[in-house]
């Protein structure tokens, strides 16, 4: 690593400044991130929405810190993915989109010795009782009501008989301030509790969390725009 040169603007600098030496002067290039394309659009478009996602991965970080074996379903570019990484061993993420992991590999994958990206389709993959914890964003509410048990049971079938499931998605309450696009994408949002009574279905204790921007909290369901189940022991 080699330090950049110290530049100051103006000529009142004190002796003292002139020492002070800012971290972020010791870099390694190898080390400099692109951010994947649908993240770097989200950024220029919505700065803060980068916030809102940094928060739900890093509330699902927690909820399965040091876990050895982690599977990330719908990673998308995978931003998410990395946020997670820090809390656990070892994390697969997966997405039927090729671009989004050709994104990933490119930009992420490469910096994150933990981290590995597959162009998967969770109905399709091979991992049979092998992860300690799964966990899928921002992606039921895309599948239709016909496949959503599928969607679940194959998310289950990953799982170890132990394992820990967190999904979340934006709640039905929030589609009428969403965009045009949200709308006609988001076929298949739920309530609260309808989550909840659904997730019920194939685990035998489930804990439902409301979001509100970046604040993951227990308030009152049909007042959140976001919604997370975190489900333990699979039936």
């Amino acid at each position: 690593m080699k330090n950049i040169k110290n530049r100051f603007v103006g000529n009142k600098i004190s002796k003292t400044s002139k020492k002070y030496i800012p971290s972020f002067i010791f870099y390694n290039k190898k080390n400099n991130v692109t951010l994947p394309l649908n993240t770097s659009a989200l950024y220029t478009r919505d700065p803060k929405a980068l916030a809102f996602i940094s928060s739900r991965h890093k509330f699902i970080g927690k909820m399965i810190e040091g876990k050895k074996k982690v599977l990330d379903i719908g990673c998308g570019d995978g931003f998410g993915t990395t946020i997670v990484s820090q809390f656990v061993k070892k994390i697969i993420g997966i997405d039927y989109y090729q671009t989004h992991i050709d994104e990933a590999k490119t930009n992420l994958e490469k910096n994150f010795n933990n981290i590995k990206f597959l162009a998967k389709n969770i109905f399709e993959i091979d991992y049979k009782n092998y992860f300690d914890a799964a966990y899928s964003m921002d992606v039921l509410e895309h599948i239709s009501k016909k496949e959503e048990t599928n969607f679940i049971k194959s998310a289950c079938k990953t799982l170890k008989s132990d394992g820990i499931f967190i999904v979340g998605m934006p709640s039905i309450e929030s589609q009428k301030y969403a965009s045009a696009v949200n709308k006609k994408e988001h076929i298949n949002c739920k309530t609260g509790k309808s989550l909840k009574v659904f997730c019920e279905k194939f685990f035998k204790s489930v804990f439902l969390f409301s979001m509100n921007d970046e604040i993951v909290h227990t308030g009152f369901t049909p007042m959140s725009q976001y919604i997370i189940c975190i489900c333990i022991f699979k039936k």
